[in-house]
C-alpha cells in the first residue's frame, strides 16, 4: 500500500479505538458527576463507574495488543489472545468457544490476528450470539453465529481489499487491518461460507515444519 493509504489504516484504527472507548468512559464520567451532587443515587452511580472503567480498561488492554506492537512480540500467542478476548466477552452478550491449540505448533503472531479475527466476529452479530474459535497449524479462523447474522458488503470488500483506501470507514478498517496482518504471515483471510445466521473467517497459511 502507498503511504497515504497506510496513513488512512492507522488514523482510522485510532478512530475505531477512540469510539470503543468513549461509551465506557462517558459512563464513567457520568458515575462521578452523580457521587460528587450525593444524593440516593450515590451508591448506584458509584457502581456503574465502577464497572465502566473496568470495561474501558479491558478494552484498552485489548486494543493494545489487537493493534499495537505489543501483539507483535513473539510471546503473544494464542493462549494469551484467548485470555484477552475472553475478558473483552464477559458481559455475556455474545458467548466465546475457544479450544485447546492442540500439540501442533501454531504460526507465531497469531496472536494479535486472532484478536482481530474476533472483533470482526463481533461485527458480524448485531443481536449477540457465539463466536467459535477454530486453531490448527494450518489455519485459524472464527465462526459467528446467532441471529441475523451476517458480513456487510462495506466489511467484506474490506477484507478482500476490493474497496479503496480512501472508502474505509472505522467500522470497517479492522477488516482491513486483518488482511494486512494475515498478508505479513504469508497467509490470506477467506471467507467460508456465509449461511443463513452464521459467518465463517479463516486466516490460511503454509503448516509449519517440526524441529
Amino acid at each position: 500500500m502507498s503511504d497515504a493509504a497506510n496513513l488512512r489504516v492507522a488514523s482510522l484504527l485510532a478512530s475505531r479505538l477512540c469510539h470503543d472507548l468513549v461509551g465506557p468512559l462517558g459512563a464513567v464520567d457520568n458515575g462521578l458527576e452523580l457521587i460528587a451532587e450525593g444524593g440516593s443515587m450515590a451508591e448506584e452511580a458509584l457502581t456503574l463507574a465502577q464497572r465502566s472503567a473496568k470495561r474501558a480498561t479491558s478494552r484498552l488492554q485489548y486494543f493494545r495488543y489487537a493493534f499495537g506492537a505489543a501483539g507483535a512480540e513473539s510471546s503473544f500467542g494464542a493462549g494469551e489472545a484467548q485470555a484477552f478476548a475472553q475478558t473483552l466477552l464477559q458481559t455475556g452478550e455474545i458467548q466465546l468457544d475457544w479450544p485447546e491449540a492442540g500439540g501442533d505448533a501454531l504460526h507465531p503472531g497469531v496472536g494479535r490476528l486472532l484478536l482481530n479475527l474476533v472483533l470482526l466476529g463481533i461485527d458480524c452479530l448485531p443481536l449477540g450470539g457465539r463466536i467459535q474459535i477454530l486453531l490448527r497449524p494450518d489455519c485459524i479462523g472464527v465462526e459467528s453465529s446467532g441471529p441475523h447474522a451476517r458480513l456487510t458488503p462495506e466489511l467484506k470488500a474490506a477484507i478482500e481489499g476490493t474497496c479503496p483506501p480512501t472508502e474505509l470507514t472505522a467500522r470497517t478498517v479492522v477488516g482491513r487491518y486483518a488482511a494486512l496482518l494475515a498478508g505479513s504471515l504469508g497467509g490470506r483471510i477467506e471467507i467460508m461460507g456465509e449461511g443463513p445466521d452464521r459467518v465463517g473467517l479463516q486466516a490460511a497459511f503454509v503448516p509449519l515444519k517440526r524441529t
